[in-house]
């Protein structure tokens, strides 16, 4: 499965990334926030993903 999220739907998929990485099979995540901050994160290195952030 490949989640694909905005916001605060980008927040919960990358959230999930960091707590289960095998969950899912990759992510496109539009205009996310880190989460959590000051945890370990997992190796996500192969892994699939999508991170799209954009100014004014």
């Amino acid at each position: 499965m490949i989640a694909v999220g905005y916001s605060n739907g980008a927040n919960i998929a990358g959230s999930l990334l960091f707590h289960y990485q095998d969950v899912l099979n990759g992510a496109i995540l539009h205009h996310p926030m880190v989460p959590i901050r000051n945890i370990d994160l997992p190796d996500l290195a192969g892994g699939k993903g999508f991170n799209y952030c954009w100014t004014k």
